[in-house]
């Protein structure tokens, strides 16, 4: 449960310090040097943005560095309002108030170069309603000093991040990633946080946000995800792709193709335990990408097989299936291998397909290649992942006349499974013997 908001209890004037964080702050300011001086005479800004917002970017503290056209901007009645207003979390055109047109200063001009990428792709509007600021630290200061400092108000923040990681929010961080961890645990886990690549220039382009999710990285150095899975970018311009469908304010912004790609490719084939179906056209990826672009995929609608090369009497075709040992519900209890044999073609293939030849019954390929994916811990699993396939060409003159299925452990006794590199020469010597 969200615990309360302690800034609905900032004072009105200043020292513009929460009563119960007062004591902490004066305590570190006897001691502090200029740089890390915490500034009360600024208005804390601990969040900017709605936290519904369905991405948050991760800072440290809010910064002091503007020097006199900071603290005069903090001294504004319209600019403090529109502040407070945020802390409320009161309804606005614009909840991120940096973008706001009518906010000037130094912090608006740095936001919107920061930003200015998703501005362009989805417009001021929507990235204003789609993207909130989380510091690490409320209060302002010209350089960050403050990881041994604790606030209580810090509790509200962290509340609020665990929150956003609960219904699925895309973070990213930009500075502090092991002060959030560690505040926030629940981050690690997370499959949409991800990092800059700069911890300098904190732009949300795709090139400084081109990693995999944190989850994935696994002790290793930050790379790129593979295709199955979204960039922090990618995965930015998603959510706020799924915003601008819904409208924000009085003009709708229509997303673009390539937004609808990525929301598709995240949110129904980005998990790393995916449906049967979905699943599916994963390894039917897979396999066309190890065999070359002498394969064609024609698998989509109802046709009765998936892959084909050539035509006439040099046609070749594959059916690809898939067997894992975990599926959303849990484990598969009883691992069988269906083969799909028809006792008549489909009453719509010669409709759809003349000219094309194809059997009176039977499977209706020359080899099936089976997926199979064993992989069960829940820390290493991702079934997007080709590394962890291995796939059975099982050419169909060598299935008894009407065989449908077959128990993975007797499929096995009969065809070695290769890995995906060895995939390719597997299927062309089972073509050609």
């Amino acid at each position: 449960m969200m615990v309360r908001n302690p800034w609905l209890s900032l004072p009105d004037a200043p020292p513009f310090v929460l009563a119960d964080d007062k004591r902490a702050i004066e305590a570190f300011n006897q001691k502090a040097k200029k740089p890390y001086f915490i500034q009360t005479n600024m208005l804390p800004e601990p969040f900017v943005g709605s936290l519904n917002a369905p991405v948050f970017i991760l800072q440290l503290n809010p910064g002091a560095g503007g020097g006199e056209e900071d603290f005069a901007l903090h001294r504004q009645p319209e600019f403090q309002r529109r502040v407070r207003a945020c802390h409320q979390q009161l309804p606005s055109q614009f909840p991120h108030y940096f973008l706001d047109p009518d906010t000037e200063g130094p912090g608006a001009q740095w936001t919107r170069q920061k930003l200015k990428p998703l501005i362009e792709a989805f417009g001021i509007r929507v990235v204003a309603s789609g993207v909130c600021v989380l510091e690490y630290f409320p209060y302002h200061s010209k350089n960050f000093a403050h990881a041994r400092l604790s606030v209580p108000s810090q509790t509200f923040t962290f509340e609020a991040l665990r929150a956003a990681v609960g219904r699925g929010a895309t973070i990213i961080i930009v500075r502090g990633r092991k002060l959030w961890e560690k505040a926030v645990p629940e981050l690690s886990a997370h499959a949409l946080v991800f990092e800059t690549s700069s911890k300098q220039n904190v732009v949300i382009s795709p090139k400084n946000c081109r990693f995999d999710a944190l989850p994935f990285y696994k002790g290793k150095q930050p790379a790129e995800p593979p295709h199955a899975r979204p960039s922090g970018y990618t995965a930015v311009a998603a959510a706020l792709g799924r915003l601008s469908l819904q409208g924000s304010g009085d003009k709708v912004t229509f997303p673009t193709r390539n937004t609808i790609v990525e929301m598709v490719a995240r949110d129904m084939y980005g998990a790393r335990i995916l449906n049967n179906a979905h699943r599916g056209d994963i390894v039917e990826m897979m396999v066309l990408a190890a065999l070359g672009s002498d394969w064609k995929h024609v698998g989509l609608g109802w046709h009765p097989w998936d892959l084909q090369r050539g035509i006439g009497t040099y046609r070749r075709r594959i059916q690809v299936k898939q067997t894992a040992a975990v599926q959303l519900w849990g484990d598969t209890k009883r691992r069988v291998l269906t083969f799909g044999w028809h006792a008549n073609p489909p009453s719509y293939f010669e409709k759809y397909n003349p000219g094309e030849t194809i059997e009176s019954e039977g499977w209706f390929c020359e080899l099936i290649v089976y997926g199979i994916h064993d992989e069960k811990d829940p820390t290493l699993i991702d079934q997007a992942d080709p590394r962890q396939w291995r796939f059975m060409v099982i050419p169909t003159r060598e299935l008894k006349s009407g065989a449908k299925t077959m128990l993975l452990e007797r499929a096995e006794s009969r065809w070695m499974a290769v890995g995906w590199r060895d995939l390719r020469g597997k299927v062309e010597g089972s073509i050609e013997s």
